[in-house]
């Protein structure tokens, strides 16, 4: 199973897959990378698009959806509970909940106050800039789930199993034509600025507000071929706890883990923002957005990387649900 943008699920049982889309006036509201949450060994898959429904597609390819309990913004899995994020009208976090499978009963958790955090890649030069909430952004990796708000410049990292996040950083909020992903590290949380929709910084923070890496290294600004490296982040994926993987438009880089270090350039561009979900140990299948193809990502301990494409055939499925 996995879902490239909103209002659009690709599920795949064995070597073929279904792809399945809302119909109708849907908002046009940012995308998460990841937005769909699996309990019950792919039994129930609810899907969070981002625009405060949330339904679930039960068992089946083709199954009817049906709506989640309760209205929220965003939701994902946790072990065998649900991780979900509830906006106001303005679309601020107010809550950051965990249910069951059933989705009846919520349980809050306790929000940390944000720590500031700077970087150098934003456009008030040390000035406050005014917030644009866009929503609250859920994403897993092996070390825990951030909650992303880019309008407020907010990072929260919930550990696995935790009854309340770790830490919470505050950076300078991001513009509406940015794209921004947070990944958990067993450091702090990794965080991928695609300024414009072309500039490219990633940034490796602890939870206390140091800056624990960068590329580029902001400490050598003004060398231009290091700068030419960093243009059009499409997506970032955390392997372990010593590397992690940065998809740019015309090549991808393998970083060390906390200090950013370039270690290898594996084969792979990408033209596209691509989300990437687990397909297992060491793997994780990488989709680029708007499209069927899928590629199958294996990094074990020890081994080159290795990253090819999965040519499963994709048909269109009945609509998840009509919009408006």
């Amino acid at each position: 199973m996995f879902d490239f943008r909103p209002h659009r699920l690709i599920v795949f049982h064995g070597a073929e897959g279904v792809r399945r889309e809302v119909h109708g006036d849907v908002p046009a509201y940012p995308s998460a990378p990841v937005v769909l949450a699996a309990l019950d060994e792919a039994k129930d898959v609810w899907v969070g698009s981002g625009n405060r429904r949330v339904f679930s597609v039960r068992a089946g390819a083709s199954a009817p959806a049906q709506a989640f309990p309760r209205e929220c913004f965003d939701l994902t899995t946790d072990g065998d509970r649900l991780i979900g994020t509830l906006v106001d009208g303005a679309l601020e976090l107010a809550t950051l909940f965990t249910t069951d499978g059933s989705g009846q009963r919520w349980e809050p958790m306790t929000l940390p106050e944000p720590v500031p955090a700077t970087h150098g890649y934003g456009y008030s030069e040390g000035q406050p800039l005014p917030q644009s909430p866009d929503g609250a952004f859920l994403d897993t990796s092996p070390f825990g789930i951030t909650v992303l708000e880019k309008g407020r410049g907010r990072v929260y990292v919930l550990r696995p199993g935790a009854a309340q996040p770790e830490g919470a950083l505050q950076v300078e909020p991001g513009h509406e034509q940015d794209t921004w992903r947070a990944l958990a590290t067993p450091h702090g949380v990794l965080l991928l600025l695609a300024v414009n929709h072309r500039e490219t910084v990633l940034l490796h923070f602890a939870l206390d507000g140091s800056l624990l890496g960068s590329l580029p290294d902001l400490e050598e600004e003004g060398d231009d071929e290091t700068d030419e490296l960093f243009w059009g982040g499409a997506g970032i994926c955390v392997l372990d706890a010593a590397r992690a993987l940065l998809f740019l438009q015309d090549r991808t880089l393998l970083v060390s883990l906390p200090g950013l270090q370039v270690l290898e350039t594996p084969m792979g561009e990408w033209p596209h923002f691509v989300s990437v979900t687990p397909a297992g140990p060491h793997r994780w299948w990488v989709g680029p957005e708007d499209s069927d193809a899928l590629f199958m990502l294996t990094a074990e301990p020890g081994h080159s990387l290795r990253l090819h494409a999965a040519n499963r055939p994709v048909s269109p499925g009945a609509p998840l649900m009509h919009g408006g």
